[in-house]
């Protein structure tokens, strides 16, 4: 890797900053203080085929080729030449490449998560975690922020598609903790202290809920136990798993 280029930090003073740092046989432009990064691929010498490609233009250097894609939902990855300044905007993972090669000037970076054991959803601009070990939500919540995150505001119904499609196929736990609970009576976005309402997630409470039928019970899980994915709200003592996000 070029040693300068590896030592390069520009910053974007409006939007955002994005620096260069070496990691070993790759480098990586991460997104402020943020959990975006775009890991340079190994296989960078490999091509996509046309039907890979969203957009082309030239950009004064990488970092501004990678704000491009950040700001493109669709992109999961782009490309940048040295010399020529070319910038494609890709919609293709890497491990959809061709073999075929193109000039070593060539760089490959797909978006990914600054923590490796996240996984960034793009369409989402979240890197998300599920934890399979259940713990309670003070711990749930302890968790989270040992990772540089918080439990996962589920107030769209983007993410709760998401999560449904995720959920169901990974474990059979009916329910995860995720951020919300219950404030002098009212239900919160904990990590926003935001009043939870038809323009944030509060559509997605399951029919009848919630319905404190029991005491305490003023912590938010995401359930799977009827035919859609809802909000229930149950004992803040429960073990759950539960679900982090860091944005």
């Amino acid at each position: 890797m070029n040693m300068a280029r590896g030592s390069l930090i520009i910053k974007f003073v409006i939007l955002f900053i994005y620096t260069f740092t070496d990691c070993g046989s790759e480098s990586s432009l991460i997104l402020d203080s943020k959990a975006v990064t775009f890991v340079q691929e190994s296989s960078a010498n490999n091509k996509l085929p046309l039907s890979g490609f969203i957009t082309t233009m030239v950009k004064e250097d990488v970092n501004q080729c990678g704000l491009e894609c950040h700001i493109d939902v669709s992109c999961t990855s782009f490309s940048f030449t040295d010399g020529s300044n070319v910038c494609n905007i890709l919609k293709m993972d890497m491990t959809d490449f061709t073999k075929i090669k193109v000039q070593p000037s060539t760089k490959y970076y797909r978006a990914a998560c600054h923590r490796r054991d996240y996984s960034y959803v793009r369409s989402l601009q979240l890197c998300i975690k599920v934890h399979l070990d259940s713990m309670n939500i003070s711990d749930a919540n302890n968790t989270c922020g040992n990772e540089g995150g918080y439990l996962m505001m589920v107030d769209t119904q983007q993410k709760r598609a998401y999560l449904k499609e995720l959920l169901f196929g990974i474990t059979d736990d009916p329910a995860f903790f995720i951020d919300g609970g219950k404030v002098a009576g009212k239900w919160y976005w904990l990590a926003a202290m935001e009043l939870i309402d038809v323009s944030n997630g509060g559509l997605l409470w399951k029919e009848g809920q919630p319905d404190g039928s029991g005491p305490d019970f003023d912590c938010l899980v995401i359930s799977k136990m009827f035919a859609d994915l809802g909000f229930d709200d149950v004992h803040c003592g429960y073990l759950r798993p539960f679900i982090c996000q860091i944005k």
